[in-house]
């Protein structure tokens, strides 16, 4: 009820209390700034969806313990791990080199093509030319050998997993749902190809890794749906059983126990663009140029720890819910209810600002504030504080965004049930937006909204 009169008492205004002022911003900030003043907040739940967070599947599985393990034996900052999925047939499908830096919280994942022109290490030491696909020939360790070879660098870990695992343990999750932007045809696994048509669609493991492949060689999906992918296996691993499965992994890595990780932010790195495609003896492979390769290798273990991440990487993940239906949203069409329009602004007002805690995101778009500002017009009948929407939404489609934290504030206090780790106690820098709309959003941008 203390809420509720505070939120009453904010908002039975008049129209000109309703346009916020740099003193009316200075007010909240000494609000923040002094806790006794708070009300009392109760957590909330907001229904997260696929694109959540931009981290590797056996990166979460393995990467913590072998950290842990890392900092007990070696000095060394930098950890790299070799992760493989493979067939029952021993063929390679997905290989994910990471390496993990210490000192900046940064992880870096670089996809290679199961094509890739390599050297394969046989029994007792013979060395044939042929796909990566094939490098399984004694085990775990002749992969990680190779691929070793390939870029001239350490491999710290390694871990193998079956696809049949992999399968069985998203079959243990609800819903693995993905958007297609377009009709695709990739190739499959089991049979020759899938076809996906545009929208969204329940996916099995064995589609899963497909697109993952496709994703990696850059023809029919580009390197961010790598990144949304493993976001979506990452939000199956919060809500399922995963640890059982570890036990099926054939690894170096110490299997004992489970640290906690810190990530700062999350790069992935690609090598489509130095690759030459080859027919030789009938058959195609991606070759590529071993400087190209070594250059490739010293940026992957490179790390630059000055960009301090707004991102929260516990919960501050893309909710497709609310972006989809509001994208999909046409004059005519039902009005969001008040406090769904507060949420959407307000997770929208997440990639502008510097908080503790960040409950979903919404990637702000005109587009997406345009919407928004014709729902309001239209149906001003149906909210109380329809006022205080056009006010922030007015300016942000001004490109004012001066007093986002300040307006991201409001927006929270109107919904009157977030926690107060929530609030904005600063603007994020244009770099570090830039840095958000990547981790969070798989979009790369040079601007933002409101820096031009």
């Amino acid at each position: 009820m203390e809420g509720k009169r505070l939120k009453d008492d904010l908002f039975t205004t008049s129209k000109a209390a309703l346009q916020f002022t740099k003193e009316d911003r200075q007010k909240v900030f000494e609000q923040i700034h002094h806790p006794n003043k708070k009300k009392k907040w109760l957590a909330t739940v907001v229904p997260l969806t696929a694109s959540l967070c931009v981290i590797a599947l056996c990166f979460v599985l393995l990467l913590p313990l072998i950290i842990q393990e890392g900092q007990q034996t070696s000095d060394k900052d930098v950890v790299t791990t070799l992760i493989t999925l493979k067939g029952e047939d021993d063929r390679i499908h997905i290989n994910l080199l990471l390496a993990y830096s210490q000192r900046a919280k940064t992880l870096h994942v670089l996809s290679l093509p199961r094509d890739m022109y390599v050297p394969i290490f046989g029994e007792g030491g013979a060395v044939t030319q042929d796909k990566l696909t094939f490098a399984y020939t004694d085990g775990a360790e002749s992969v990680r050998r190779t691929v070793a070879e390939l870029f001239d660098l350490a491999i710290d870990y390694y871990a193998v997993m079956n696809l049949s695992t992999f399968s069985a343990w998203l079959a243990t999750a609800e819903d693995m749902d993905y958007s297609i932007p377009e009709d695709i045809r990739v190739r499959a696994i089991s049979q020759a190809a899938f076809e996906f048509d545009r929208g969204i669609h329940q996916l099995n493991g064995e589609e899963v890794v497909a697109l993952m492949m496709a994703a990696t060689e850059g023809q029919q999906l580009g390197r961010e749906h790598l990144l949304k992918l493993l976001n979506v296996i990452l939000y199956k691993m919060q809500h399922t059983q995963w640890q059982a499965f570890t036990k099926r992994l054939e690894t170096n890595a110490p299997l004992d126990a489970f640290l906690e990780t810190e990530i700062k932010a999350i790069k992935p790195f690609s090598i489509i663009d130095g690759q030459k495609s080859v027919m030789q003896d009938g058959k195609y492979f991606a070759v590529f140029e071993p400087e190209f390769l070594k250059h490739i290798a010293q940026q992957f273990m490179t790390f630059d720890d000055r960009l301090v991440s707004t991102v929260d990487t516990s919960f501050g993940w893309e909710t497709s819910l609310f972006s989809d239906k509001l994208d999909a949203w046409k004059s005519g069409d039902e009005p969001f209810v008040d406090n769904l329009v507060e949420e959407v602004m307000q997770q929208m007002a997440h990639q502008k600002v510097i908080a503790e805690s960040k409950e979903g995101s919404i990637m702000m778009t005109v587009k997406r504030i345009d919407t928004l500002l014709q729902m309001v017009e239209q149906n001003k009948a149906h909210y109380v504080h329809h006022e205080a929407y056009l006010n922030i939404l007015t300016r942000w489609q001004q490109g004012d965004f001066s007093m986002v934290d300040a307006d991201h504030n409001v927006l929270m206090d109107l919904q009157g049930s977030k926690a107060p780790e929530g609030l904005a106690t600063g603007i994020a820098s244009k770099e570090q937006e830039v840095h958000y709309i990547f981790q969070v959003f798989a979009q790369e941008v040079d601007e933002v909204l409101g820096s031009q």
